[in-house]
């Protein structure tokens, strides 16, 4: 099911001259290992109404996630963005369209991810994933992008103060709307990025940012998003060790008349994506990895 792409963007931080300079690019490297957890909840609801007629189609897809597990990164392009993972897991349930996914075939196995390809392509030697199990990897873990946050925040960012915001670069998210038909320029949306100061996850002092992006109200599109993001305070520790985000998009057109099967329909479609991820390095683990019968997801979010 398509959705929009996780948000995992690793930043790192130095310090120069008293001044905390944010570099909003930390690339990966090959054998890099997290503890990994996620929470996804995604759906699109696609209604079709056409003309002379009462009721309209509607479709809706969903897909829910919970996974948890040890994330290895086996290969990396020259960006530093991983091509290919491998994931021992530790637990995995979800749902596809409202129905349960039976994973316990994978469940405590590992695989293998490729994500040089799209769609990403998953393979097991000790486990069998099933199509419906695919789906829910592929919601997780999506193909390589060009794309990343250091096309809203620049590559670096001097931090005054907690409580600072400033505007991210639309450009090149207008583009990507304009490659799909949506003429959006960046004087009709509207972001900020706020950095709200230090915390403490799991024992790692990390600074925490906060993302707004939103349209202006024009005929025909929404989209909404907001992120919570958590780095750590020394660029050795790694990337980013929390991300919470939800994002929502509303398209709403008229097909065109040259189609004469669909001519003067109605087409809506409705976007959501509410995600938690952690990614903790897993050399400062104080204990053995989480596994299934260990704690949930929420009680490794909070403790």
């Amino acid at each position: 099911m398509k959705g929009f792409p996780i948000a995992l963007a690793f930043f790192p931080f130095l310090l120069l001259n008293g001044a905390e300079t944010v570099f909003f690019e930390r690339p990966l490297k090959t054998g890099d290992r997290f503890e990994c957890l996620v929470n996804t909840s995604q759906s699109q609801q696609y209604t079709l109404q056409m003309p002379s007629v009462e009721r309209p189609a509607v479709r809706l897809n969903t897909v829910k996630v919970n996974l948890s597990g040890i994330l290895t990164v086996k290969k990396v392009n020259s960006a530093g963005k991983a091509l290919e993972i491998e994931f021992e897991v530790h637990s995995l349930t979800g749902a596809v369209n409202g129905r349960a996914v039976k994973t316990q075939t994978i469940a405590g196995q590992s695989f293998t991810g490729n994500l040089a390809k799209a769609p990403a392509e998953f393979k097991s030697e000790n486990g069998i994933i099933s199509k419906e199990t695919e789906i829910l990897l592929a919601s997780v873990f999506r193909p390589v992008s060009a794309h990343g946050l250091t096309e809203l925040t620049g590559q670096s960012h001097v931090l005054a103060h907690p409580g600072e915001s400033w505007s991210p670069d639309l450009t090149a998210f207008s583009e990507t709307l304009r490659k799909r038909r949506i003429l959006l320029p960046p004087s009709d949306i509207k972001g900020r990025i706020t950095y709200t100061g230090k915390d403490l996850f799991r024992g790692l002092e990390c600074f925490t940012f906060r993302f707004f992006i939103q349209s202006k109200k024009i005929a025909g599109y929404d989209f909404r998003f907001s992120a919570l993001i958590q780095l750590p305070v020394n660029p050795a520790d790694g990337p980013a060790v929390r991300v919470t985000r939800e994002a929502t998009e509303v398209i709403d057109r008229l097909l065109p008349a040259s189609n004469p099967l669909a001519a003067g329909a109605k087409l809506k479609l409705i976007s959501s994506d509410k995600t938690e991820m952690m990614l903790f390095p897993v050399r400062f683990l104080k204990k053995k990895p989480v596994t299934k019968e260990q704690e949930s997801f929420w009680d490794s979010l909070l403790r």
